[in-house]
């Protein structure tokens, strides 16, 4: 038996998201409010895999959950346990994709049903895969140090057709974000900076 036959009950109040009564939520909401609540979020993930065994655990958690939101970028970075990134982590990264591959067709049936959001494709979960920073802390923020992860960040945020926010988790150090931050800052106007 699917998901949705043991438990339809938790199933409709987990997919409520997807089919919001906004008059409940908010009688006030503005369409802009209502476009935004009515869509899955947006986030970006980093990950200072091989560092220790959690964030490997986790990620194949996010897999199984990955119909809930998009997943644009899962950036591999450095973390206070890990210092520096190499194709270690990218290869770990690799491991859990191909098993989330692996494991798609079966995913799917869980998500027939009405309001239930689909998984993303092998290919969109494949291309989620970069680098972020590949240094440690502040030391790999500045001038020409802009990584995939970083410009993933910046190219999500200005994104014009996705009034969407965008949830960036940082499950290794956060100089990724940093990073963007610091090419946005110095890249723009103190007006066009007000309005990123």
């Amino acid at each position: 038996k699917t998901m949705n036959a043991k438990f339809p009950d938790i199933l409709k109040i987990r997919h409520k998201l997807y089919e919001r009564d906004v008059e409940v939520l908010s009688p006030k909401a503005t369409g802009l409010e209502i476009g935004i609540l009515s869509k899955k979020p947006r986030v970006i993930n980093t990950t200072d895999l091989i560092a220790d065994p959690d964030d490997e655990q986790s990620l194949v958690r996010l897999m199984v959950m990955a119909n809930e939101f998009d997943l644009p970028g899962i950036p591999v970075t450095t973390g206070c346990w890990r210092k520096t990134q190499d194709s270690k982590g990218m290869h770990l990264l690799d491991n859990i994709v191909n098993a989330y591959k692996q494991a798609y067709n079966n995913l799917k049936v869980h998500t027939k049903g009405d309001h239930i959001p689909d998984f993303p494709t092998p290919e969109k979960m494949e291309a989620a895969k970069i680098y972020g920073q590949k240094g440690y802390g502040m030391g790999d923020v500045g001038d020409n140090k802009d990584s995939k992860g970083s410009d993933l960040i910046v190219e999500e945020t200005l994104k014009k057709d996705d009034p969407r926010p965008l949830w960036f988790t940082a499950w290794g150090g956060a100089n990724t974000l940093a990073q963007a931050l610091h090419k946005v800052k110095s890249s723009r106007t103190p007006e066009e900076l007000k309005t990123f």
